[in-house]
């Protein structure tokens, strides 16, 4: 025959306490998760974009088709190219002047082979490539 008796010493308490970290922890029984709450300033939501922006394509892997989704400041000429992984143009996918906002572009790669493949934004200043993968 064995005690079981806990006994609980020093930082623990004494044998009396249901919870042995109570008085030196913040852990309770029952977890309440706390609630957080903030504010946002509207002026933060415009529908005008506020800086220029290249995405990563989506899907990423793809098979055969894609989303590029770019975002312009201002009105620009856009220029949005994919290069394969030796730096040959193989497609240009917009060549041409744009209002500011955002715009999405589907790629179709149906004609190419699987590979890494680099896609590249020039509108005024705003240079942004991204690498994406295609798999067949």
């Amino acid at each position: 025959f064995y005690d079981t008796t806990a006994k609980y010493m020093g930082a623990f308490g004494d044998a009396t306490s249901p919870n042995w970290a109570e008085g030196w922890t913040n852990w309770e029984k029952t977890y309440t998760p706390p609630i957080v709450t903030s504010s946002v300033d509207k002026e933060q939501y415009s529908p005008v974009a506020t800086n220029f922006a290249l995405t990563q394509n989506y899907p990423n892997p793809f098979n055969p088709t894609t989303n590029i989704t770019y975002t312009l400041q201002k009105p620009e000429t856009v220029s949005l190219k994919v290069y394969d992984v030796l730096g040959r143009e193989v497609e240009t996918l917009v060549q041409s002047r744009k209002a500011a906002g955002t715009y999405t572009v589907t790629f179709n790669a149906s004609k190419l082979t699987s590979g890494v493949y680099f896609y590249r934004l020039n509108a005024g200043g705003f240079v942004s490539s991204k690498k994406m993968m295609l798999v067949k």
